[in-house]
């Protein structure tokens, strides 16, 4: 029957249903052919296989509430030349592809072809039997060179399936072997895209964009090409697993190998959602340019956008996962944007973890924008036959991992108010090998890099009661980077309490709320950076658990953290090179606080710490601009330089200035200078505060700084000009307050120094022009000044055990500097037997020095009198000196038979100059002006 005619008698039928309003309108009313159509499907019911557009144009609508039923479906068939276009349009009016003949149902087998449902209607493809939830298939694009659409829009329209759908496939195949071409052209490109609007739904088992496809005659140059949109409020895509999809399986994939790229932008309200509910225990997720991790070679691209209010990506109801960028060459992106929302829900897990760049792949994902949220939640089921899985694991996240012996290159920016979440506080996590938590750069030499910036721009990672959280900026040979900026935030925290484990050497597996950066346990080269920075930056540990940073953890770990302009970070213990590693922390104008109780681990029962260089680890601190570092707890913080009582020897270094602050605060607090030696490893510590304002302080009952306060220790603290060094208790120089440690220790003050007591233990050293408020007992030595100056001693002084070394140097012309020790309260002073030595520098003749009349006592102590002004020591205080044990030497001269008498000043000794041979001569004039400093006696 022609088509004009057929026509007629539609619009006929319709016009007589309207008039007499009771006669029912046959189901072949609104099914309109045009072109290459075969057979003629307008009774309603195709017998076998309906073929439109199969080598020139050909088109069929149903509408007006017609129905359209089919065994096979095929458009754009055959020739190059084919295009077909099927169209459902209008509430009640529907398409029945049953798939009693089997095979797919294709949309551009070989050439093009479209379906669009619209309006209403409804499509409905195959059974619900076991084959075909197995094998029923859509291709939008099936063979190389093909060109599909799909379109479904509207309220109320809809396209279901119990299989899958392909969108971009490039197969070419022959009949058998010999034959040829016969599907598909060599070397061709495939196109194909799908379309889910207007409040329409779509449904199938699977989505698969931009697929490589099969066949004999593919020639390797084939590529395909597949681009998915669900575009609106009530726009759903619905990936339902059904039964006969067995173990792990991706139900989203995009760009899945050789010469594939697909997109999927879900925008403007629109929802996809996975439901694993048939396999709950099994793995339910997401592939974006994945393939088999470091095995092959592929250049698969996939990009995946989740975009405005409303719009969400969700899977359910079992155990999702996203891989973004995975296998050698393959690239992916993941975007989530102004208010949209990737998730997932279930009894038991949700969306469990998402991999960016790995095993060869490069990955990158985007958080951006208020209300722009990716949220892994939930735990790994006991009952997942997956091998790799972590059994009762927790979600985490992967920037740059390695995976089959290749490197992956993953980053993520979380921007303008994004949030991504990493939540499993409903669960009690019981495997140790599945902490929630993160990995930014981790194995096989992969790089990460993380970015959190701008106001409200949030990472949060918690845990309930099982384990701890653990991140690794820089893990195992990987190099990895995350930038707090801008008023960005990243919070780890636990509702797990961390319990002792007294006589270890650390914490039982997941008890520790552990964020590491640069840390090999491989001893492979290891690099973490982390940067806080900016006003409202933050880095933040909470919750129960112990929380701690360490920063270069490992042999061969090397790790930095930056706080800079405002930037804070807040944890219970901060290490800064630990455990054989290297580490460095950089604050300008930042902000570290480190409070609370230590609840676990070997040192349970401890405060908040720092650590700088321990466990034979080799730490740098360099705080500068006005920064602060607050440690508090109820009692025991502690500030460790050069070995901590955990984790024995090392090398520290903490260098403030700028009116930088170092406050340890708690009953019996400790800044430990060159703290503890190991067996094998010496204690080595520097503190150096300089610049006014700059201050370091031990502060509350009991508390101390101790300088080399243990054998094998060396202990050194220089106290600029305005800096300070404070404790309320006591400041020990290689002494402990209860007896002299054997450590070597130096405390130059050319500022101030403030405690209760200050004891120089028998090799320690104190030096400076500086100003001591306190008791000192000198059992070691105090050498005035840096070059020759002036010490004061505000407080009691007792140096009846140990030595004071007096230098003096010649400015020329009768003119010399000399030290001077300036006591506030000379009545308090004990000399005893002191060894004072008097030392003369460089080329300065000691018989020089006595003809100018100054070798006299009143030379070199002084008081502060009732004014406060500095004048020479009474002459009833002389008598303090007469059990004391004079001598001198001479850099260049030999003194002999020195005797010196405090009363009455008289001196004698006689003095040669030391010969020096002119080569030597020469050698030591040119080191002395290179280096420009003093020769300086050694401590005994």
């Amino acid at each position: 029957m022609p088509a004009q005619l057929r026509l007629q008698q539609t619009l006929l039928a319709q016009a007589l249903t309207a008039v007499l309003g009771t006669l029912a309108m046959p189901v072949f009313a609104g099914i309109v052919t045009l072109g290459a159509v075969n057979p003629d499907p307008s009774s309603g019911i195709v017998a076998g296989g309906l073929a439109i557009g199969n080598s020139a144009t050909g088109s069929v609508r149903v509408d007006g509430g017609s129905s359209l039923r089919t065994d096979q479906l095929w458009l754009g068939t055959g020739s190059a030349a084919g295009d077909g276009t099927l169209t459902v349009t209008g509430a009640g009016s529907s398409m029945n592809v049953t798939w009693a003949g089997g095979g797919n149902l294709d949309l551009g087998q070989s050439a093009r072809g479209a379906i669009s449902v619209l309006n209403g209607a409804s499509f409905v493809y195959g059974d619900s039997s076991a084959g075909c939830q197995s094998n029923c298939r859509v291709f939008i694009s099936n063979a190389a060179g093909s060109d599909g659409n799909l379109r479904i829009n509207g309220n109320g329209s809809s396209f279901s399936t119990l299989g899958g759908v392909v969108v971009g496939n490039a197969s070419v195949f022959r009949i058998a072997s010999g034959d040829t071409l016969d599907f598909g052209t060599p070397g061709a490109s495939s196109t194909a895209s799908a379309r889910v609007e207007a409040g329409a739904v779509m449904s199938s088992s699977f989505l698969a964009i931009g697929q490589p496809g099969g066949g004999l005659g593919r020639t390797g140059a084939e590529t395909s090409t597949g681009n998915v949109v669900v575009d609106g409020i009530g726009s759903v895509w619905n990936l339902v697993r059904n039964a006969a999809q067995v173990g792990g399986i991706s139900l989203l994939r995009l760009g899945t190998g050789v010469n594939t790229s697909g997109s999927l932008d879900v925008r403007n309200g629109g929802v996809v959602k996975l439901d694993g509910s048939a396999s709950p225990g099994e793995f339910s997720g997401i592939n974006v340019a994945a393939i088999a991790a470091g095995s092959t070679t592929s250049n698969a691209q996939g990009n995946l956008t989740v975009n405005g209010a409303g719009s969400r990506l969700e899977a359910n109801n079992g155990i999702g996962f996203m891989n973004v960028g995975r296998g050698n060459g393959t690239t992916g992106s993941l975007t989530v944007s102004n208010g949209g929302v990737v998730s997932g829900s279930g009894p038991e897990a949700g969306l469990l973890y998402l991999t960016v760049g790995n095993g060869g792949g490069t990955g990158s994902a985007s958080i951006n924008g208020n209300g722009s949220l990716l949220r892994l939640s939930g735990r790994n089921s006991a009952t997942n036959s997956d091998p790799t899985a972590q059994l009762g694991g927790g979600a985490f996240l992967s920037l740059g991992r390695g995976g089959g012996g290749a490197a992956g290159n993953g980053t993520m920016t979380i921007s303008n108010g994004g949030r991504m979440e990493i939540d499993t506080t409903a669960f009690a996590l019981t495997n140790v090998n599945g902490q929630t938590g993160m990995y930014v750069g981790t194995f096989n030499g992969s790089t990460g890099t993380m970015t959190v910036t701008g106001a409200n721009s949030t990472l949060l990672i918690s845990s309930g009661t099982g384990m701890a959280p653990y991140v690794g900026i820089g893990r195992d040979s990987g190099t990895g980077t995350l930038t707090i900026s801008n008023g960005g935030r990243v919070e780890v925290s636990s509702l797990h309490t961390s319990v002792p484990n007294p006589g270890a050497s650390g914490y039982l597996p997941g008890d520790l709320n552990n964020f590491e950066v640069g840390r090999s346990i491989t001893g492979a080269a290891t690099s973490g950076t982390v940067s806080v920075s900016g006003a409202g930056s933050q880095l933040l540990m909470t919750g129960a658990a112990d929380a701690f940073i360490q920063v270069g953890r490992g042999a061969s770990g090397t790790g930095t953290l930056n706080i800079l302009s405002g930037g804070q970070t807040r944890s219970s213990v901060v290490f800064i090179g630990t455990e054989s590693g290297t580490g460095l922390l950089n604050m300008n104008g930042g902000q570290m606080v480190l409070d609370g109780t230590v609840n676990g681990g070997p040192g349970a029962g401890g405060g908040a710490g720092l650590g700088v260089g321990r466990g034979g680890g080799t730490g740098v601190a360099n705080i500068s601009g006005g920064s602060t570092i607050s440690i508090s707890s109820t009692s025991g913080s502690t500030a460790s330089i050069g070995g901590s009582g955990t984790a024995p020897g090392g090398n520290g270094t903490v260098n403030l200035s700028g009116g930088s602050t170092l406050t340890v605060n708690s009953a019996n607090a400790l800044i430990g200078i060159g703290r503890l030696a190991s067996a094998s490893q010496a204690g080595v510590g520097t503190l150096t505060l300089t610049g006014a304002g700059t201050s370091a302080a031990a502060v509350g009952a009991g508390a101390q700084v101790l300088l080399a306060s243990g054998s094998n220790t060396v202990g050194t603290a220089i106290v600029g000009t305005g800096a300070s060094l404070s404790a309320t208790s006591l400041i020990g120089v290689a002494h402990n307050g209860t007896a002299s440690t054997g450590g070597i220790g130096t405390l130059v003050v050319n500022g101030t120094a403030n405690a209760a007591n200050l004891i120089i233990g028998t090799t320690g050293l104190l030096a400076g022009s500086g100003v001591i408020n306190a008791n000192v007992t000198n059992l070691g030595t105090i050498n005035p000044g840096n070059s020759p100056g002036r010490l004061t001693i505000n407080g009691a002084f007792d140096s009846s055990a140990g030595r004071i070394e007096l230098e003096v140097q010649s400015l020329g012309g009768g003119q010399f500097a000399y030290d001077e020790i300036v006591f506030g309260d000379p009545s308090q002073v004990t000399m005893g037997q002191a060894t004072i030595d008097f030392v003369f520098l460089g080329d300065t003749n000691p018989t020089d020095f006595l003809n100018a009349g100054l070798f006299d006592l009143t030379t070199f102590f002084k008081q502060v009198d009732a004014n406060g002004a500095v004048v020479d020591l009474g002459s009833n205080y002389r008598s303090l000196f007469t059990s004391a044990l004079f001598s001198a030497s001479a850099a260049q001269f030999t003194v002999s038979g020195f005797a010196f008498d405090p009363l009455t000043g008289r001196t004698t000794f006689s003095s040669s100059a030391i010969p020096v041979p002119p080569s030597m001569a020469l050698v030591l004039l040119g080191l002395m002006a290179m280096a420009g400093v003093r020769f300086r006696r050694h401590v005994h």
